[in-house]
């Protein structure tokens, strides 16, 4: 089934949209791939979904901005710059990685090199010691199904209220003179002739804070609504996301390390490099740069005159879409 790389992308993205966290769904393949299940070459294109399914948090953030014509506009086109981001690297990469294998090939003379893996055990501070409470726990493999469902319905709940909580926080505390401050605090350039450095440095915090909190959605979903509410400009909000994209990979990398088995380090180096190239195919060249963002501001523009288009933009491309071709590969 998953020999065709198609399917191993939809999969992807339909599994992360549930999960609501590519960082877990890449972490489930980097374990399949660690006890044999799959391989890496079959694991690389459901790491490529789970990177497009991820940006479905933030674009469902910038829809309760939508009782605002103008804010639900600049929301909309500050969550979409991710799916945009993610959709054309994906529409890139995959056929040149299915052509040439290269994500493969890279990533695996990286392993070669750095010698024998297996065997030499999980660094210490990620290994689980065995005197955890859940460990045993969960050893009653008859429960988890029930456990799994109850837990996932409690952060599914719990989620989507931090959410609203969140932006309604924001919106309501981001006003007057403090407003303004904000703003130029955030969307400062450096001065001349350093200015092109304003936008890395904001990638290179959007990669260190997602490197913190690992998780690339809370990161581009906080800014969401701080571009509805003109605070940050789009092409920042772009940096950031294209720097969120790159710190989530840390993630992938220490659940291969904890794993101690050189394919599944491979995979995570698979994503490491999928989204390195991402950055220098739509990131370093200023015509590049702007393909993913006036994408974003046309989907802005559309669903600011058409409200019902947002709610048909993330049901089409997070479900229909990847449903009608999954059900296509069977």
């Amino acid at each position: 089934f998953l020999s065709n790389p198609i399917t191993g992308l939809i999969i992807g993205i339909l599994v992360t949209v549930i999960i609501q966290s590519s960082s877990t769904s890449t972490t489930i393949v980097i374990a399949m791939v660690a006890s044999n299940v799959i391989s890496v070459q079959k694991g690389i294109p459901i790491v490529m979904g789970a990177n497009i399914g991820t940006s479905v948090t933030n674009t469902a953030v910038a829809l309760t901005l939508s009782a605002k014509k103008e804010e639900f506009r600049k929301a909309f086109s500050g969550a979409t710059v991710h799916d945009c981001f993610n959709i054309l690297s994906v529409v890139v990469l995959l056929p040149l990685e299915i052509v040439s294998k290269y994500l493969e090939s890279l990533s695996g003379a990286v392993i070669r090199s750095l010698g024998p893996i297996e065997g030499s055990g999980a660094p210490r501070l990620l290994r689980v010691t065995k005197d955890i409470w859940f460990v045993h726990t969960t050893e009653k493999s008859a429960a988890d199904g029930a456990v799994g469902g109850v837990l996932f319905f409690m952060s599914a709940v719990i989620l989507i209220s931090c959410l609203l909580i969140m932006v309604k926080v924001l919106t309501s505390s981001l006003k007057g003179s403090f407003k303004k401050l904000i703003r130029k605090a955030i969307n400062t350039n450096l001065p001349k002739p350093f200015g092109w450095l304003s936008s890395y440095i904001a990638l290179f915090v959007g990669c260190g804070v997602t490197m913190l909190i690992q998780s690339s959605s809370v990161v581009t979903s906080t800014l969401t609504p701080l571009v509805g509410l003109g605070l940050v400009k789009l092409k920042r909000m772009y940096a950031v996301t294209v720097g969120a994209n790159m710190g989530t990979t840390l993630t992938a990398v220490l659940a291969a390390l904890a794993t101690g088995n050189s394919n599944a380090l491979q995979l995570a180096f698979c994503h490491f490099f999928f989204n390195i190239n991402g950055f220098l195919l739509w990131y370093p060249l200023p015509f590049m740069r702007r393909i993913p963002m006036r994408a974003a501001k046309g989907l802005g523009n559309v669903t600011a005159k058409y409200r019902w288009f947002s709610v048909f933009y993330v049901i089409c491309v997070f479900f229909i879409i990847p449903g009608i071709i999954l059900g296509l590969s069977f």
